[in-house]
């Protein structure tokens, strides 16, 4: 049997989607799918992509059950991302908000309407119909579009639905994950779907009160989130989450305060999920307030895992690999290595499982020395002014290149010593010749810190993202 999104909503009948004041059924979700469809095949044709801008789950689903219907891939993008990097102009492009090309909305539902473009360039190459392509991070390149079968994505989302919701009380979940990313599209939105639960989606800008507020209405049992959020909600009240029983977070290494704070005071248990757009979740691990740093606990279910000899790169092989990228209007196959998948992390094994240690690429060179980026980072946030801190390098005339700081200083707390902190901690060649002070550093839209591009990521317009602008006000 062919694996579809519609074959999910078809199976998974008891599932339910909340988006803003609109609950949706599966049926319903399914004859939108079908309109959305018919509506595109009669405007358009040689159809040989489809692409949802949208943070809307909903959309999401009808757009990937009408991608089937059509025969089409889909392309889910994030709404604030100002380029697709694919190169070239999509075939049709689908969006909750108006573009300069599209000047009438079209209606799929009372609760639901797009607007529709198309922006065909001839650049396209052929690509496997029953494929969805989620953006990577662009953490530390610029993000490329993966392209991933269906069945795919879907064994990804069942092994991460066996995992967070097999002893789960309740099959209520309120995801505060983008959906357009891999972690929100299989964690909150496909795994929800097939345990058929009722499923609360709010923003990743949601202040803490508004998520604990979310949950409690719903009766929800888990909570998908990112590394930023539980970070807020760490410095909340406990007792406004105590109907929760796991929180999951994703993306980037949770800071260790935070992971003692919420362990020691909070009632649900703290999930730290580990994985790559790639190959799709490889574990998830129960956190404790003896967990070491990066505990992403032992590989799920069908996921292999080994650590390289020498310099211990992490090595990751499942049945959720992706059949390759998307760049420069070609589709260029996901390297491997005998079927293995090198996911560029370094890790160690220990009685806990899996522990991510640092990438290979946060090696830097400094004068002829070379050290990690995260271990500065790390001897730099451990100072109990600063908020957060990212170290880039710069280039210098004498040097070559020197560590530069970025700083944030937690509110209400001076300016730190950060040059005189780190020369007591840190080898003379790495402590940073410079700091700089900012109110924010760049992020992607899932959290991680922004290595790529120095300046953080600006709206479609110009202005801050809701995301940035509601972090930045944290």
């Amino acid at each position: 049997m062919v694996v579809t999104i519609e074959r999910i909503l078809v199976d998974c009948r008891e599932a339910r989607l909340v988006v803003g004041d609109a609950a949706w059924s599966s049926e319903e979700l399914l004859r939108s799918g079908g309109r959305l469809a018919e509506e595109i095949s009669s405007r358009f044709d040689g159809l040989r992509l489809l692409t949802v801008s949208s943070a809307n789950a909903a959309l999401l689903v009808v757009a990937a059950v009408a991608a089937g219907r059509l025969g089409v891939p889909v392309l889910l993008l994030d709404p604030e991302a100002t380029s697709t990097s694919t190169g070239y102009a999509d075939d049709v492009l689908i969006s909750d908000h108006r573009t300069p090309d599209c000047d009438q909305a079209v209606t799929i539902s009372p609760s639901l309407a797009c607007w529709l473009a198309g922006r065909t360039s001839g650049r396209v190459c052929a690509l496997p119909g029953d494929s969805i392509l989620f953006q990577t991070s662009g953490s530390t390149a610029t993000p490329r579009a993966v392209v991933k079968s269906v069945a795919a994505v879907v064994r990804d989302s069942a092994r991460v639905a066996d995992h967070l919701y097999g002893e789960i009380s309740s099959a209520e979940v309120v995801c505060a994950a983008p959906v357009f990313h891999s972690y929100g599209f299989t964690h909150g939105l496909l795994a929800g779907l097939l345990v058929e639960a009722r499923t609360v989606f709010r923003s990743p800008s949601s202040p803490p009160l508004s998520l604990a507020r979310a949950a409690a209405r719903s009766g929800a049992s888990t909570l998908i989130a990112l590394p930023t959020q539980v970070q807020m909600i760490a410095g909340s009240r406990p007792s406004e989450f105590a109907g929760l029983e796991q929180v999951v977070s994703a993306g980037a290494p949770l800071r260790t305060e935070t992971v003692l704070r919420v362990c020691g005071d909070f009632g649900f248990r703290l999930r730290n999920a580990y994985g790559a757009s790639e190959v799709g979740t490889c574990a998830i691990g129960t956190l404790t307030a003896t967990s070491a740093p990066g505990s992403v606990g032992e590989p799920l279910d069908g996921v292999d895992v080994r650590v390289e000899p020498g310099d211990g790169e992490l090595m990751v092989r499942n049945d959720s690999f992706a059949v390759g990228y998307l760049a420069d209007g070609l589709l260029r196959p996901l390297p491997t290595e005998d079927g293995w998948y090198r996911t560029g992390d370094l890790a160690q094994r220990d009685a806990d499982g899996v522990r991510i240690t640092g990438r290979r690429d946060d090696l830097i060179n400094i004068a002829g020395r070379k050290t990690r980026r995260s271990r500065l980072e790390a001897v730099l946030a451990a100072h109990p002014d600063v908020l957060e801190v990212q170290v880039i390098v710069a280039e210098d005339e004498v040097r070559g290149a020197v560590p530069v700081a970025r700083v944030v200083v937690k509110p209400g707390h001076p300016r730190p010593d950060i040059v005189g902190w780190s020369r007591s901690r840190l080898d003379p060649f790495e402590a940073p010749r410079q700091v700089e002070w900012v109110d924010r550093l760049p992020r992607s839209a899932t959290g991680k810190l922004i290595y790529a591009a120095s300046p953080p990521r600006p709206s479609v317009d110009g202005r801050m993202s809701a995301w940035e602008e509601k972090h930045v006000k944290q």
